[in-house]
C-alpha cells in the first residue's frame, strides 16, 4: 500500500497539479468580463468544493487508478524483464577430450570437435576428419561421384601420394563415436 500512495503522489500528483492549473486557466479564459475581476478571490473554490460528488464517480475513479496502476506496473516489468539468453550458451562438455580415436578396417585415426546446438539443447560432432596415414595429419574429406576420398595437404605439399579412397563410412564413424560416448567406453579410454 506504501507503494501506492508513493506511485499516487509522485505520477498523479504532478498530473493533478498540471490539469487543474489548465483547468483554472479554462475557467478565466471562458468567464465573462465582469466576473473575472472577482476570480481570484477564490469565492467559486468555495462553491466546488461545496459541490457534491457521487459515490458512483468516487468508485469510478479509485477503480480508473488501481487499473491505470496494474497497467503501468506490468509495462515496467515488461520492459525491465530481460530476455534470457542462457540456453545458447553450452554447457560443460563432460566428453570434451574426447577428440579422436581409431576406426575402420584399417585403424585409422579421426580426429573432430563438438559443437553445441542451442536450438536442440545438444553437442553435434563436427569437422570429422581421418588423418593421413604417412604424416598423420587431418585431412580434408571431398565427394567425387558418391565416393568419399580424403586428401592431405601436406604430403600434396611435399611431392608423395595425397588422395586416398576412404574406406570408412563418415556416418559409421560418427555413429560409433556417440556410441563409445554413450556407452562410457571413453571413460576407459581416457582413464577416468
Amino acid at each position: 500500500m506504501k507503494n501506492f500512495f508513493n506511485w499516487l503522489i509522485e505520477k498523479w500528483l504532478a498530473g493533478f497539479i498540471t490539469a487543474s492549473i489548465f483547468f483554472i486557466l479554462k475557467l478565466y479564459v471562458e468567464l465573462p468580463d465582469k466576473s473575472k475581476t472577482n476570480f481570484f478571490n477564490f469565492n467559486w473554490f468555495n462553491e466546488l468544493l461545496k459541490s457534491k460528488i457521487s459515490l458512483l464517480y468516487v468508485i469510478i475513479i479509485v477503480t480508473s487508478i488501481i487499473i491505470i496502476t496494474k497497467i503501468e506496473k506490468s509495462i515496467k516489468n515488461i520492459k525491465s524483464k530481460k530476455t534470457d539468453y542462457s540456453y545458447l550458451k553450452a554447457p560443460k562438455n563432460e566428453f570434451e577430450k574426447y577428440t579422436s580415436d581409431f576406426f575402420g578396417v584399417e585403424n585409422n585415426l579421426w580426429t573432430w570437435i563438438y559443437e553445441w546446438q542451442p536450438y536442440s539443447q545438444q553437442f553435434k560432432i563436427s569437422e570429422l576428419k581421418p588423418s593421413c596415414k604417412n604424416c598423420k595429419t587431418p585431412m580434408e574429406i571431398s565427394e567425387y561421384f558418391s565416393e568419399f576420398t580424403s586428401n592431405c595437404y601436406k604430403c600434396r605439399l611435399e611431392g608423395r601420394q595425397y588422395s586416398f579412397k576412404l574406406i570408412e563410412n563418415i556416418a559409421d564413424v560418427e555413429k560409433e563415436i556417440i556410441r563409445k560416448i554413450t556407452s562410457n567406453e571413453i571413460k576407459k579410454i581416457n582413464g577416468n
